[in-house]
C-alpha cells in the first residue's frame, strides 16, 4: 500500500472498524471487479454503514486528495463501480424502508435490491417503475445512479421521471435532504456558488432554443450517456435541478443515501402473446401500431435469438419452422379486471389486423403459460454463456433510437456485425423504447482481438449517433465503456456544460474519475479482463455477481463471484509470470479465504445465468488438495462408520456432562483458547449442543414378503425410514427438557398414522456420503452412496417401498448419487404426501417461524414448507436469509460463517415467536444458538400438532 493510503487508513481507524478497512491483496483484488469488461484493483476499500461514516471517509479521501469510487452491488457493466485509488461499498446500514400513502410512495435507503422493495409494495398493489433485468441483486444505489429502465419501464417511469425525493452528500460532506425545506434552505445559504452556477447553465441552455430543443429530443428515447442535462431544463429550482442531475450521475457528483419514489401500478391481470412476423421489418411496422394500444411491454427478437432459444423446454415449437428473416415480439398487457383485460387483448389483435404474422395471435392470460413466455426472453444470457468459447467475455451493449428508426438500425447492426467478425451477435430489446441490446462474445487475450473490439465500437458510435441521432447507452449508464464518445454524441456545447457540472461538484476530481468524463480516446478499450481458463466447471463465469445475494460468506471473506476472480488471477499470474509478489499473498489467503469459508451450499447455482455451481468447484479443489493422510482418514472412516457415531455419541455425552455440571463458559473458554493458539477459530461448542442419540432405539425391522406395489407406494402401510448418520449420533436440544431426540419422534408419528417403519440393514455402517464429499474426499464418498444404494434397495424391495431420510441435505444427495428406481423422499414431502390423509391436524394458534435450508431451496420445495406449517399452526413466518452457513460441520470448525449468515437473523423474528422449525439437525444448532429460539425438525411440529384418526 502506497504511503498516503496508509495514511488515510489510519485516519480512519477508530472512526471505520478495522475489520470494514480491507487492504489485504487477495480481497482488494477481489472486490477490484464488477460486472463489465474491467478491473482494477483498490488501494483499499471501505465498507460504510451510516451517512455519518460516508461523510468522515469521503471528507479525509478529499483531504489526502485521493479519488474514491462507491459500489453497490457490483451488477453495472459499463465499468462504473470499479478503482485503482478508495473503493467505498454499502454495508447492511443502508436498509430502512418506509411506506408512504398506502404504497403511494416508498422512501428507501440505497442498500435495499430493487426486488426487495418491489416485495414489500405489493400487498398494495404497487411497484418501482425502473425495472432492470440485474433488479433481483441491483440495489437502489446502482438503480438510481445509473437511471436504469427495463422492460416494461419506458421513458415516463425511470428514476429520472419517478424521483419525489433524495439525500445526498456532496464532495465536500454536505449532506442535503431535498425533501426537507429547512435542509433546502440552509444549503442555498451555505452553497450560493452551486445555486447560481445551475441557474447560469440552466440560463444558458434555454436561452439556445437549438440546445434546448436537441436536449428534448434525445430525452424522448432513453439516454444514460453523460450527465442528466435534461434536469436544467426540465426544472426552475437549483435544489430540483441538482436532485435530478444525480440520478444517472454514477458517483461523478456524490453519493445518493436515501430515494423517495412514486411508485406505479403492478396491475394484477396479465396477457401475454408470443407473435412471429416473417421478417424484421414487419415486426418494426407492428410495433408502430402497437405504440397506441394498452401495451406493457413489447420485447424484440431477432432470428438468432430464437434461434438460440427455440431448443429450450417448454418453448413453443413453432418457433423452430419460422423462416431464415423471421423475427418475433413478445407482448404482454396488463389491467386491474379480466374483462379490461378482455378488451386490451381484442384491441391489440384489432390494431395488428392488417399486419401479416405467421400465425394467428393468441393472448395468454394464465399465469403458469405467461411465466413460461417470459422465461424465453429471460433465457437469453444463459443461452449465450452455454454458447460461448471458454475465455470469451460476454459484451452486452445498449443502444436506443427514435422508434420509427428500429428497422432500418437492426439492418444496419446486423450489417456491422457481420463486417466485425460478429456472427454470433444476437439482438433482443425493448423494442417499444427503441431500446436494443446485443450481446457479443469476445476474446480479449490478442491485441488483434482488442482492436477489431474497439473498431466495433467506433463504427457503432458512427451509425447511433450520425445516422439515427440516438443513444450510446439507454439504461445501462456511460461507464467507462462510452465515456470516450460522450462529447461525439452530445456536441462541443453540452459536452461543456457536463464538464462545467463535474467541476462545480467535484472541484478535484476525485469522485469516480475517468467514468462519463474521460479525455482518454482509449479508455473504452484500456484496463480490460482477462479470462485464462481456470476448470469447465466455472470457466463461463461472466463475473455479473448475481450469485452473491445467495452467497453466505460474501461480505466475510470472498463471493461465489469472487473466488472465480481470484482463481483467474493466480492463474494469469502463475502464467505470465509478472507479479510474484502479489501471487504468494493470492496463495497464502487462498485456502481460508476461497475454501475452507465456502458453504459449499451450491445456492449459488439458483442465480446464476449459467447455473455455474461454485460450492461445488470447491468440493473438487478440496479434493486436488486432499493429502494422503486426509484421504486415508476418510478411506477408514468410511470403512467404520459404526464408530465414527459411537465416538460422536460420546463426545456429546462428555459435552453434555461438562455443561450440565460447570455450564456453557469452560467449553467455550477453552475452545477460544485452542483458537487463539491455532490462529484461527477451533472447535465450537454451543448451548445447544445435542443429547447423544440413544443406539437402542434403532429397531430392526425385516423387509417382510414381497409385494406387488407400485414402486414408491407404501405396502401394507410400511415404508423405508433412513435415518441420518448425523441424527444417529445427535439425540434431542439439551436446553430442552425431555426432549426424545428426531428418531423417537418420527417413530411416534408413524404410529399416528399406522405405518410401519423398516429400517436398513446395518444401519450403523450406513452414510450418504455428503459429509465426505463435501470435504473432497470422494472415493470414500463414492463408497459409501454404493453401499447405501444396496441397503435401500433390498429394504424397499427393489423400490417398492418409499424411503424417508429425515435430513434434506442427505436427501439432496442421494437423489444425485443413489440408482432412480428408489423412491427418496424428505421430510417434508413425505409428511404432505403419505402422513397427511392419515393424522387428524389439530394446528396451534401459538406462532412459529420456520427456516427453509439450502436443499430444501434447491429442491424446489419452500412452497411446500410453508404449505405443512401454515397447516399446523395459524401463525407462521420463514426466515430471510439464505444458507445458515452451519454447512454440516462447519458451523463446529468455522463458526464465523454461521454467525456471519445468521447475523440479522433475531431482529427478524418477533418476540412472541418461542419455537422454530426447519429440516437439518447441524443447521438447527446454528439457528437456535444466534436466535436464542429452540429450532427443530419439521417432524416435530407436525408430531406436536397431530393425532391419529379415529375409526
Amino acid at each position: 500500500m502506497k504511503p498516503v493510503y496508509q495514511e488515510l487508513y489510519n485516519s480512519l481507524l477508530g472512526t471505520i472498524p478495522k475489520d470494514r478497512l480491507i487492504v489485504d491483496t487477495l480481497r482488494t483484488i477481489a472486490y477490484g471487479t464488477d460486472a463489465g469488461l474491467y478491473r482494477k484493483t483498490p488501494q483499499i476499500a471501505i465498507v460504510v454503514e451510516s451517512e455519518t461514516e460516508l461523510q468522515w471517509v469521503m471528507g479525509e479521501c478529499c483531504r489526502f486528495r485521493l479519488a474514491f469510487t462507491f459500489r453497490g452491488s457490483g451488477t453495472s457493466v459499463s465499468g462504473q463501480a470499479i478503482s485503482d485509488s478508495v473503493l467505498i461499498m454499502l454495508g447492511k446500514g443502508w436498509e430502512g424502508v418506509e411506506i408512504l400513502e398506502n404504497g403511494t410512495l416508498v422512501k428507501t435507503s440505497v442498500g435495499n435490491t430493487g426486488s426487495r422493495i418491489n416485495a414489500l409494495l405489493a400487498p398494495f398493489g404497487k411497484k418501482l417503475g425502473p425495472d432492470p433485468a440485474s433488479i433481483q441483486s441491483a440495489t437502489i444505489a446502482g438503480i438510481v445512479a445509473n437511471n436504469s429502465s427495463g422492460m416494461t419501464c419506458g421513458v415516463a417511469r425511470n428514476s429520472q421521471n419517478t424521483i419525489q425525493g433524495m439525500r445526498m452528500i456532496l464532495a465536500d460532506g454536505t449532506l442535503l435532504d431535498t425533501m426537507d425545506p429547512e435542509s433546502r434552505g440552509q444549503f442555498v445559504k451555505t452553497h450560493p456558488r452551486i445555486v447560481s452556477c445551475l441557474k447560469e447553465l440552466a440560463d444558458r441552455i434555454n436561452q439556445d432554443t437549438l440546445l434546448t430543443e436537441k436536449i428534448k429530443q434525445k430525452y424522448q428515447i432513453k439516454n444514460t450517456t453523460g450527465f442528466s442535462v435534461n434536469a436544467l431544463i426540465d426544472h426552475d429550482d437549483p435544489i430540483d435541478m441538482l436532485e435530478h442531475l444525480m440520478v444517472g450521475s454514477e458517483g461523478c457528483l456524490g453519493f445518493i443515501s436515501q430515494v423517495q419514489f412514486k411508485t406505479v401500478d403492478n396491475l394484477p391481470r396479465k396477457a401475454t402473446a408470443m407473435i412471429a412476423f416473417d421478417d424484421l421489418m414487419t415486426a418494426c411496422d407492428a410495433l408502430q401500431m402497437l405504440k397506441d394500444c394498452p401495451v406493457d411491454a413489447a420485447e424484440l427478437m431477432d432470428r438468432r435469438t430464437i434461434a438460440a432459444v427455440e431448443d429450450l423446454p417448454g418453448v413453443p415449437g413453432f418457433l423452430k419452422t419460422l423462416g431464415k428473416h423471421a423475427a418475433t415480439l413478445l407482448v404482454e398487457t396488463r389491467a386491474k379486471t379480466r374483462h379490461i383485460l378482455e378488451e386490451q387483448t381484442r384491441a391489440i389483435i384489432a390494431a395488428l389486423s392488417q399486419i401479416n404474422t405467421v400465425l394467428p395471435i393468441i393472448f395468454y392470460d394464465d399465469e403458469k403459460e405467461c411465466r413460461r413466455l417470459w422465461e424465453i426472453r429471460q433465457g437469453f444470457d444463459p443461452i449465450i454463456c452455454a454458447r460461448s468459447k471458454p475465455g470469451t467475455i460476454m459484451i452486452s451493449e445498449d443502444i436506443a433510437v427514435p422508434v420509427k428508426d428500429l428497422g432500418p438500425a437492426l439492418v444496419d447492426f446486423h450489417d456491422l456485425f457481420h463486417r466485425h467478425g460478429y456472427d454470433d451477435a444476437v439482438i433482443f430489446g425493448h423494442a417499444l423504447a427503441g431500446n436494443l441490446h446485443f450481446v457479443l462474445l469476445q476474446d480479449f487475450n490478442t491485441k488483434k482481438e482488442i482492436l477489431r473490439y474497439q473498431g466495433f465500437m467506433e463504427d457503432l458510435v458512427k451509425i447511433v449517433v450520425d445516422k439515427y441521432n440516438g443513444s450510446l447507452k439507454a439504461e445501462h449508464g456511460t461507464g467507462r465503456n462510452m465515456a470516450p464518445f460522450v462529447r461525439y454524441e452530445w456536441g462541443e456545447k453540452i459536452y461543456k456544460i457536463m464538464e462545467e457540472i463535474k467541476t462545480l461538484l467535484d472541484p478535484y476530481t476525485l469522485l469516480n474519475p475517468g467514468v462519463i468524463i474521460n479525455e482518454n480516446p482509449q479508455a473504452h478499450v484500456s484496463d480490460l479482463k482477462r479470462f485464462p481458463l481456470v476448470d469447465p466447471l466455472v470457466d463461463k463465469c461472466i463475473e455479473c455477481g448475481f450469485c452473491e445475494r445467495f452467497c453466505v460468506s460474501h461480505g466475510l471473506t470472498l463471493s461465489a463471484r469472487q473466488r472465480i476472480v481470484i482463481l483467474r488471477i493466480i492463474q494469469q499470474l502463475e502464467k505470465s509470470k509478472e507479479d510474484p509478489e502479489t501471487l504468494k499473498a493470492l496463495n497464502e489467503s487462498a485456502q481460508y479465504h476461497l475454501v475452507d469459508t465456502c458453504a459449499s451450499d451450491g445456492l449459488c447455482s439458483l442465480a446464476c445465468p449459467s447455473g455455474i455451481n461454485v460450492g461445488q468447484f470447491v468440493k473438487t479443489l478440496r479434493s486436488k488438495t486432499a493429502g494422503p493422510l486426509k484421504r486415508f482418514t476418510g478411506q477408514v472412516a468410511g470403512h467404520h462408520m459404526n464408530v465414527v457415531t459411537r465416538t460422536g455419541r460420546v463426545s456429546l455425552l462428555t459435552c453434555n456432562f461438562v455443561q450440565k455440571k460447570s455450564g456453557d463458559e469452560p467449553l467455550v473458554n477453552l475452545s477460544k483458547c485452542i483458537g487463539k493458539i491455532r490462529g484461527k477459530s477451533a472447535f465450537k461448542i454451543f448451548s445447544h449442543m445435542p443429547r447423544p442419540q440413544r443406539e437402542t432405539i434403532f429397531k430392526k425391522k425385516p423387509s417382510g414378503p414381497e409385494s406387488s406395489g407400485s414402486a414408491g407406494i407404501p405396502c401394507n402401510g410400511q415404508a423405508v425410514y433412513f435415518p441420518s448418520c448425523i441424527n444417529r449420533t445427535m439425540g434431542g436440544d439439551s436446553k430442552i427438557p425431555k426432549d426424545p431426540g428426531i428418531i423417537t419422534v418420527t417413530q411416534r408419528l408413524f404410529r399416528k398414522a399406522g405405518f410401519e417403519l423398516v429400517y436398513p440393514r446395518n444401519l450403523e455402517s450406513l452414510c450418504c456420503g455428503l459429509a465426505f464429499e463435501s470435504k473432497g474426499l470422494k472415493q470414500a464418498a463414492a463408497k459409501l452412496s454404493i453401499s447405501l444404494g444396496n441397503a435401500l434397495f433390498d429394504s424397499s424391495r427393489g423400490g417398492k417401498l418409499p424411503i424417508l431420510c429425515d435430513m434434506s441435505p442427505c436427501l439432496l444427495h442421494m437423489k444425485k448419487t443413489l440408482p432412480e428406481s428408489l423412491a427418496l423422499f424428505e421430510p417434508v414431502e413425505f409428511i404432505l404426501t403419505f402422513l397427511i390423509p392419515h393424522l387428524q391436524i389439530n394446528p396451534t394458534e401459538e406462532p412459529i417461524v420456520v427456516h427453509p435450508v439450502c436443499s430444501l431451496k434447491k429442491m424446489g420445495m419452500e412452497d411446500k414448507l410453508m404449505a405443512l406449517a401454515r397447516l399446523c399452526s395459524s401463525s407462521v413466518r420463514a426466515t430471510r436469509t439464505n444458507c445458515c452457513g452451519f454447512a454440516g460441520d462447519k458451523g463446529f470448525t468455522t463458526p464465523e460463517l454461521n454467525s456471519h449468515g445468521l447475523k440479522n437473523l433475531k431482529a427478524m423474528i418477533p418476540q412472541e415467536v418461542k419455537q422454530g422449525f426447519s429440516t437439518s439437525r447441524t443447521c438447527e444448532i446454528g439457528l437456535a444458538e444466534e436466535t436464542g429460539i429452540p429450532f427443530q425438525s419439521i417432524l416435530y411440529l407436525v408430531d406436536q400438532c397431530t393425532s391419529a384418526i379415529k375409526n
